[in-house]
């Protein structure tokens, strides 16, 4: 098994190698979020899958808490500030923030017993996701991104898989979570874990004052990203307390294809971090500008093909594949799908500003977005039903990109 490892290791690879992998890992993983809900809804009918959305959009949303951040400063540090131990035992300490979390959020939605159970185990279930976010950055920082691509594309089809099965024999949602959580964290620990150890790396090495650095230098980048996905969230937080679960299936349905923006943009974007850290710290500013157009002019691209695919096609193919009838949601898809675009932006340039070390503006930008959607959110999602939550969103996304890019530019005429 050693030499397995050790194989894995040493193998040699091209920028092409790692950005097929990992891009095979980013669908597989992507796909999930797509697949999961369709089981749910076409095995166990509506009911269950606006349980299973409700439950999804809380896990995903405290995912962020437990990846807080660490991946993008991970890869960008190129002075070695931290050891890979201090990203990874942080890590242990965020899935407890995750824990509780998970029952605040229930409280504050009022979800039933069952529903709550669900969250808890949907929760549970990204925890290897959290973990798997610091071997990848370490397989990632080393050159070695493919490795992370090859576990994640086993991980994630095996899982689901045996999920389908467990949920089409058994009919338990509760148990076929429980059983693929159980398998990812095997899975992990036989490979991710195995081949860290391998390679020389300190993994249980606790350093509380490092890791409360690192939490501390990271805390702008987990609130972006955790007030994003709140953003993300409120929508679907009104629809819950104001209308009904298959309401909520219905949004979650509409609302999967803007993330097919996101996941294709982070197949250009994650290979190529590496390089913009290096450009910027170089202050090689020709080369940075040039790599930051492409990947503009690459989302702008990705947004009108996936728009018009939606438009043609969008609203027949979700209603004959989930098998709930759709026709008057056609504009609720547009509108979304733009979101999905602008949110891609966003992500983007969320890097962009942590590479230059201005992470700390986002925060700001992120609460105070938040707090004007939280205040509208239920009377809007309640007078204008699933439209009105959708342009809620694609309003608050499109602000905040607009106030990072001000960041962006500012800090990039101060480095000029």
């Amino acid at each position: 098994m050693n030499d397995f490892y050790d194989r894995l290791l040493n193998k040699k690879v091209s920028l092409k190698d790692n950005t097929i992998w990992y891009t095979a890992g980013c669908l597989c993983s992507s796909a999930s979020s797509f697949l999961l809900l369709l089981l749910v809804t076409r095995t166990l009918g509506a009911f269950e899958g606006g349980v299973f959305a409700i439950g999804w959009t809380i896990c995903q949303l405290l995912l962020t808490v437990g990846r807080f951040g660490t991946r993008n400063y991970q890869v960008s540090d190129i002075k070695k500030e931290f050891s890979f131990s201090d990203y990874f035992s942080s890590k242990v300490l965020y899935i407890v923030f995750m824990l509780i979390g998970c029952a605040i959020y229930a409280y504050l939605l009022r979800l039933n017993a069952y529903k709550t159970q669900i969250a808890f185990l949907l929760t549970f279930f990204v925890i290897p996701e959290v973990l798997a976010d610091a071997f990848a950055g370490n397989f990632q920082f080393h050159n070695k991104l493919h490795i992370s691509g090859k576990s994640t594309v086993v991980r994630t089809s095996v899982s689901d898989l045996l999920f389908l099965g467990l949920l089409l024999v058994g009919g338990k949602l509760n148990i076929s979570i429980l059983a693929a959580t159980v398998y990812g964290l095997l899975w992990l620990y036989f490979f991710d874990y195995k081949l860290t150890i391998r390679s020389g790396e300190k993994i249980w090495r606790f350093d509380i004052k490092k890791i409360m650095r690192l939490t501390y230098v990271c805390f702008p980048i987990c609130a972006s990203a955790f007030f994003t996905n709140l953003i993300i969230s409120i929508p679907k937080n009104a629809i819950e307390l104001v209308l009904n679960e298959e309401i909520q299936a219905i949004y979650g349905v509409i609302f999967m294809p803007s993330s097919v923006i996101n996941m294709l943009g982070m197949f250009v974007f994650l290979p190529l971090y590496g390089r913009i850290a290096l450009f910027w710290n170089e202050h090689n500013l020709h080369q940075f500008k040039r790599i930051v157009f492409q990947n503009i002019t690459y989302i702008i691209f990705l947004t009108v093909i996936v728009m018009a695919g939606g438009y043609l096609l969008g609203i027949e193919v979700l209603s004959f594949i989930y098998n709930i009838d759709l026709t008057n949601y056609k504009l609720s898809l547009m509108i979304l799908l733009l979101a999905g675009g602008m949110n891609c932006f966003v992500v983007l340039v969320n890097y962009l500003i942590t590479v230059m070390r201005k992470q700390k503006f986002m925060l700001f930008i992120y609460i105070f977005v938040s707090i004007v959607m939280q205040l509208l959110a239920v009377p809007v999602t309640k007078q204008f039903n699933v439209e009105g939550a959708a342009t809620l969103y694609l309003v608050s996304i499109s602000f905040i990109a607009f106030l990072l890019l001000l960041v962006f530019i500012g800090s990039y005429k101060k480095e000029r």
